[in-house]
């Protein structure tokens, strides 16, 4: 059985190591989902929020984009949807690594827009991008 409920503390043992101090902003400082395949946590992802703003995180298995494609894409669409209408949120962010060959098209049909690179962002010198969904369209110069 697949479901989508509230991220918690506990869901994180079943997915990529998380540093302590990184999982009580998830916890504290925003809103986040977990997707349950047999009650096994295979994805979690959620918004830090602050002043009508909010970035992203997410935490997903390895082999969770292979084998349920769909039900990520669903939960990812109405959890972050979701999130944006309750907190009424005016603009959400995304840093993505570009290498990763599914992320563009991922970003773009959850209605985020390119807003520029990010230099040397990870930690062994790769770049990175910068993605934003924004209640009104904005032209970058």
């Amino acid at each position: 059985m697949i479901e989508v409920v509230p991220f918690k503390e506990f869901h994180v043992k079943h997915l990529n190591p998380v540093a302590p101090a990184i999982l009580n902003i998830y916890l504290t400082c925003g809103e986040g989902f977990t997707l349950l395949v047999d009650g096994v946590p295979v994805a979690a992802a959620g918004v830090i929020m602050s002043d009508g703003k909010g970035s992203t995180w997410g935490n997903i298995t390895n082999g969770a984009r292979a084998l349920y494609p769909k039900a990520l894409y669903k939960s990812v669409t109405q959890g972050l949807s979701g999130i944006i209408d309750r907190n009424k949120l005016r603009r959400v962010d995304v840093i993505i690594d570009p290498e990763e060959r599914a992320n563009v098209p991922w970003v773009k049909r959850l209605g985020f827009h390119y807003e520029g690179p990010m230099c040397d962002f990870y930690a062994v010198g790769k770049h990175a991008e910068y993605w934003a969904r924004t209640q009104s369209k904005c032209e970058v110069r």
